[in-house]
C-alpha cells in the first residue's frame, strides 16, 4: 500500500477488517435492544421492618427521652449547648 501496490493479502484483511466491523456494529444493535426494559409498578407493596429494627429504634427512642428528662446540675451555658446538642442529635 506505501508504494500504491495493493496485494492479495491486503484485500483479504481488508475484508477481515470489514466483517469484524459489521459484526461490532451487529451487536451493539443487538444490546441496545436487550436495554429497553420495562419497569414494572409494585402496586400497593407495604414494606415491613423487622422485629429487630423495631427494637433497635425502640431502644434509641428511650435513651433519646431519657437524656432529655435527665437534668443534671450544669451552670447555664453547658444546658444551653446539652439542649443545642439534643437537638441536632434528634433530627
Amino acid at each position: 500500500i506505501v508504494n500504491g501496490k495493493i496485494t492479495p493479502q491486503s484485500i483479504e484483511r481488508q475484508k477481515q477488517i470489514m466483517t469484524r466491523l459489521l459484526e461490532n456494529e451487529k451487536a451493539d444493535r443487538k444490546q441496545d435492544q436487550e436495554d429497553k426494559r420495562e419497569s414494572n409498578n409494585p402496586g400497593n407493596y407495604i414494606p415491613e421492618v423487622p422485629e429487630n429494627i423495631k427494637e433497635a429504634m425502640r431502644k434509641k427512642a428511650e435513651e433519646k427521652e431519657s437524656l432529655r428528662k435527665i437534668q443534671p446540675a450544669f451552670k447555664p451555658y453547658y444546658k444551653q449547648s446539652v439542649q443545642k446538642y439534643l437537638q441536632i442529635y434528634s433530627r
